[in-house]
């Protein structure tokens, strides 16, 4: 599994993401349209550029800070309150957070880092 660079597993009814930490060379992981609480086991995908986690039960996305290669997050239709940690992912171009309660002190934050943000 650490050769795959890319997986769609959009609308798979995936609750839980244990062993997607093997996959280590992802790029592009499209996890969209499922129950998908926990983003733990995405912390160490140091390689990921695009991340698609939208219409899921994602409430904390405190796991996905160190994901310092993102360039482009879908978090849309979650129940995110807090986007502290996308403040710091230097490389982020992108993020959908529309259908969250986000701030728009935190919106306009990430804004001012120069990232285009769909609220």
């Amino acid at each position: 599994m650490e050769d795959l660079d890319e997986i769609e597993l959009s609308e798979s009814e995936i609750d839980d993401l244990d062993g997607v930490e093997y996959c280590i060379h992802m790029v592009s992981l499209d996890l969209s349209f499922n129950r998908i609480y926990d983003l733990l086991p995405l912390a160490g995908l140091s390689c990921l550029q695009e991340l698609n986690l939208s219409n899921n039960q994602i409430e904390y996305i405190d796991d996905i800070s160190n994901l310092q290669q993102l360039k482009s997050i879908d978090l849309s239709y979650n129940s995110i309150s807090d986007i502290l940690p996308l403040l710091e992912i230097e490389t982020l171009e992108y993020a959908d957070l529309t259908g969250n309660n986000v701030s728009s002190l935190q919106i306009d934050e990430l804004r001012e880092m120069g990232v285009t943000v769909d609220y």
